[in-house]
Protein backbone atom coordinates (compact mmCIF):
# COMPACT_ATOMS: atom_id res chain seq x y z
CA UNK A 1 0.00 0.00 0.00
CA UNK A 2 1.25 3.47 -0.84
CA UNK A 3 1.23 6.03 1.96
CA UNK A 4 1.57 9.75 1.33
CA UNK A 5 0.91 13.10 2.90
CA UNK A 6 0.84 16.74 1.92
CA UNK A 7 3.94 18.82 2.42
CA UNK A 8 3.81 22.22 0.79
CA UNK A 9 1.62 20.90 -2.04
CA UNK A 10 4.04 18.13 -2.98
CA UNK A 11 3.81 14.39 -2.51
CA UNK A 12 6.11 12.90 0.10
CA UNK A 13 6.67 9.30 1.10
CA UNK A 14 7.90 10.05 4.60
CA UNK A 15 5.68 9.71 7.63
CA UNK A 16 7.45 12.38 9.66
CA UNK A 17 9.17 15.54 8.57
CA UNK A 18 11.88 17.28 10.52
CA UNK A 19 12.63 20.94 10.77
CA UNK A 20 15.05 22.92 12.91
CA UNK A 21 14.08 25.82 15.13
CA UNK A 22 16.30 28.69 16.16
CA UNK A 23 17.98 26.56 18.85
CA UNK A 24 18.73 23.84 16.26
CA UNK A 25 16.72 21.21 18.12
CA UNK A 26 14.91 18.83 15.83
CA UNK A 27 11.13 18.95 15.94
CA UNK A 28 8.99 16.16 14.53
CA UNK A 29 5.66 17.09 13.00
CA UNK A 30 3.05 14.43 12.33
CA UNK A 31 1.35 14.70 8.97
CA UNK A 32 -1.93 13.30 7.72
CA UNK A 33 -1.29 10.03 5.89
CA UNK A 34 -3.48 9.27 2.91
CA UNK A 35 -3.35 5.92 1.23
CA UNK A 36 -4.51 4.31 -1.96
CA UNK A 37 -6.97 1.57 -1.02
CA UNK A 38 -6.79 -1.84 -2.67
CA UNK A 39 -10.30 -3.13 -3.29
CA UNK A 40 -11.63 -6.67 -3.38
CA UNK A 41 -15.07 -8.18 -3.86
CA UNK A 42 -15.39 -8.12 -0.04
CA UNK A 43 -14.76 -4.41 0.56
CA UNK A 44 -15.77 -2.79 -2.76
CA UNK A 45 -19.35 -1.78 -1.88
CA UNK A 46 -18.45 -0.51 1.59
CA UNK A 47 -15.62 1.68 0.29
CA UNK A 48 -17.35 3.03 -2.83
CA UNK A 49 -20.77 3.47 -1.19
CA UNK A 50 -20.09 6.83 0.46
CA UNK A 51 -18.55 10.00 -0.89
CA UNK A 52 -16.43 10.54 -3.97
CA UNK A 53 -14.27 7.56 -4.96
CA UNK A 54 -11.95 7.02 -7.93
CA UNK A 55 -11.30 3.37 -8.79
CA UNK A 56 -8.43 2.32 -11.06
CA UNK A 57 -8.90 -1.10 -12.67
CA UNK A 58 -5.37 -2.27 -13.47
CA UNK A 59 -2.95 -5.22 -13.73
CA UNK A 60 0.68 -5.70 -12.75
CA UNK A 61 1.73 -6.55 -16.33
CA UNK A 62 0.07 -3.47 -17.91
CA UNK A 63 2.53 -0.78 -19.05
CA UNK A 64 0.03 2.11 -19.15
CA UNK A 65 -1.21 1.03 -15.69
CA UNK A 66 2.34 1.42 -14.36
CA UNK A 67 2.45 4.92 -15.89
CA UNK A 68 -0.92 5.74 -14.25
CA UNK A 69 0.22 4.82 -10.73
CA UNK A 70 2.36 7.93 -10.01
CA UNK A 71 -0.43 10.18 -11.31
CA UNK A 72 -2.86 8.54 -8.88
CA UNK A 73 -0.35 9.03 -6.07
CA UNK A 74 -0.06 12.72 -6.99
CA UNK A 75 -3.87 13.03 -7.08
CA UNK A 76 -4.06 11.36 -3.67
CA UNK A 77 -1.45 13.78 -2.28
CA UNK A 78 -3.31 16.81 -3.63
CA UNK A 79 -6.94 15.74 -3.20
CA UNK A 80 -6.91 12.78 -0.81
CA UNK A 81 -8.99 14.62 1.77
CA UNK A 82 -11.91 15.00 -0.68
CA UNK A 83 -11.71 11.80 -2.73
CA UNK A 84 -10.78 8.19 -1.95
CA UNK A 85 -8.34 6.73 -4.48
CA UNK A 86 -8.69 2.96 -4.95
CA UNK A 87 -7.29 0.20 -7.13
CA UNK A 88 -8.70 -3.12 -8.34
CA UNK A 89 -6.28 -5.70 -9.74
CA UNK A 90 -8.34 -7.24 -12.56
CA UNK A 91 -6.36 -10.50 -12.43
CA UNK A 92 -7.13 -10.95 -8.73
CA UNK A 93 -10.71 -9.58 -8.92
CA UNK A 94 -12.13 -10.67 -12.31
CA UNK A 95 -15.74 -10.56 -11.03
CA UNK A 96 -15.43 -6.82 -10.30
CA UNK A 97 -13.94 -6.22 -13.74
CA UNK A 98 -16.87 -8.06 -15.34
CA UNK A 99 -19.43 -6.25 -13.17
CA UNK A 100 -18.21 -2.87 -14.49
CA UNK A 101 -17.59 -4.17 -18.04
CA UNK A 102 -13.87 -3.42 -17.93
CA UNK A 103 -12.54 -4.50 -21.33
CA UNK A 104 -9.30 -2.45 -21.44
CA UNK A 105 -6.98 -1.29 -18.72
CA UNK A 106 -6.38 1.04 -17.14
CA UNK A 107 -10.05 1.87 -16.72
CA UNK A 108 -10.84 4.58 -14.19
CA UNK A 109 -14.33 4.89 -12.76
CA UNK A 110 -15.48 7.71 -10.50
CA UNK A 111 -18.25 6.88 -8.03
CA UNK A 112 -20.39 9.31 -6.05
CA UNK A 113 -22.17 7.63 -3.13
CA UNK A 114 -22.02 4.23 -4.85
CA UNK A 115 -23.23 5.40 -8.28
CA UNK A 116 -20.99 5.58 -11.36
CA UNK A 117 -20.33 9.24 -12.11
CA UNK A 118 -17.74 9.01 -14.92
CA UNK A 119 -15.57 6.46 -16.72
CA UNK A 120 -12.32 6.91 -18.62
CA UNK A 121 -10.29 4.24 -20.42
CA UNK A 122 -6.53 4.46 -20.93
CA UNK A 123 -3.84 6.56 -19.29
CA UNK A 124 -5.17 9.84 -17.84
CA UNK A 125 -3.08 12.82 -16.82
CA UNK A 126 -3.66 14.69 -13.57
CA UNK A 127 -5.83 17.39 -15.18
CA UNK A 128 -8.08 14.75 -16.78
CA UNK A 129 -8.54 12.97 -13.46
CA UNK A 130 -9.38 16.20 -11.66
CA UNK A 131 -11.88 17.08 -14.42
CA UNK A 132 -13.44 13.63 -14.10
CA UNK A 133 -14.01 14.19 -10.38
CA UNK A 134 -15.74 17.61 -10.70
Amino acid sequence: MHAHHKAGGRSCQAFLSCSRDSTHRTKRKRRIIMAIIHLTQDNFDAVTGQGLVLVDFWATWCGPCKMQAPVLEQLDAECGDSVKICKVDVDEQPALARKFRVMSIPTLIAFQDGQVKATRVGYQDLASLKDMLK
